[in-house]
């Protein structure tokens, strides 16, 4: 009985931190979201690509990338480092991080990571989350949600403004 009791009382407490929390840790925040697309320009580094058995092992490709949203803060020169592990087809998962040198309001910076894959039907998703460190976009997080199977890769985006209005 004392056991069904804990697991009840332990089971309630979850629920009241899962709804309290989440409003008290975002009072005076704003919530964008956005959409957006994003262009491959140059690829800078090819980084180290070794084939070990039926694996093709990628580390430290650097590329660019412009980024267009309708997001303002989001848009700008994205320069992105991938690794990946594929199969011999170039299917699997791939991750890295990525910087982004937004044009907005006099410019600044997010920095964040990137984590995604290649599947065998060619489609290609990835998600992010960035931080904003400098400039006009310091103290902004957004979560990335991108379809990457297309020339162009397209994403939605929510923006996270902590001070809000």
């Amino acid at each position: 009985m004392k056991a069904r009791q804990l697991t009840a009382l332990v089971v309630v407490s979850l629920v009241l931190i899962l709804v309290i929390a989440p409003g008290s840790a975002g009072a005076g925040s704003t919530w964008t979201s956005c959409r957006g697309t994003e262009q491959n320009q140059v690829i800078l580094d090819h980084g180290t690509w070794v084939v070990r058995g039926d694996t093709l092992h990628g580390r430290g490709m650097v590329s660019t990338y412009e980024e267009f949203s309708d997001c303002p803060q989001l848009g700008g020169l994205n320069i992105v480092t991938m690794n990946a592990n594929w199969d011999l087809n170039g299917v699997g998962p791939m991750w890295g991080s990525g910087r982004l040198e937004s044009n907005y309001n006099g410019g600044g910076v997010w920095e964040g990571s990137w984590q995604g894959a290649i599947g065998a039907d060619g489609t290609c998703t990835y998600k992010a989350v960035v931080h904003g460190v400098s400039g006009s976009v310091k103290g902004l997080k957004s979560f990335l949600f991108a379809d990457c199977s297309g020339v162009v890769t397209t994403f939605t985006a929510i923006l996270l403004d902590p001070g809000g209005e």
